[in-house]
């Protein structure tokens, strides 16, 4: 999935807009929101990634000797939070104008600010249409499980970006 693509950081608290896919001119969005910044998903075990990469790290410093002797929890914490964080974007509103309030994670979409997505599609370039956040949710679950179910979970982990 692509994400927001620019060198400078977008602010926390800056209007965006969450894209699905794009099939030739039809553009389909999820909506506009605010950039909340970058967080791990609710469903990120922290706890257990820490001891994960402790462990590695024990095992990688047996064969790497110069690396320091410990990785401290609190280093640990700061790797995986600045490597597996994600943007987080509270959807406000459907691209037609329907209150909304769902948040988008960045593996979930492409997305960037209002003016950017504004100077990449000008009027007249795409039909624009809405897709369903609960809709693509509940598509991609169905995908995963297919794929789980196909290759055994984790089968692809090494093969997709």
């Amino acid at each position: 999935m692509s994400h927001h693509d620019h060198e400078e950081q977008i602010a926390i608290g800056a209007r965006v807009v969450a894209v699905n896919e794009s099939h030739g001119t039809k553009l389909f969005v999820f909506g506009r929101g605010i950039f909340e910044g970058y967080f791990l998903k609710p469903e990120f075990d922290l706890p257990a990634a820490i001891t994960d990469i402790q462990a590695a790290y024990a095992a990688a410093r047996s064969v790497t000797p110069d690396l320091p002797e410990t990785f401290t929890e609190d280093e640990a914490r700061k790797a995986i939070i600045l490597s597996q964080s994600q943007p987080r974007i509270r959807l406000t509103e459907t691209f037609d104008g329907f209150v909304m309030n769902e948040v988008i994670w960045g593996s979930e979409c492409w997305w960037t600010d209002e003016k950017d997505f504004a100077e990449r599609t000008p009027a007249g370039k795409f039909t624009i249409e809405t897709k369903n956040l609960a809709e693509y949710r509940e598509e991609a679950a169905k995908m995963e499980a297919f794929k789980t179910a196909l290759f055994g979970a984790g089968a692809l982990e090494e093969h997709e970006g």
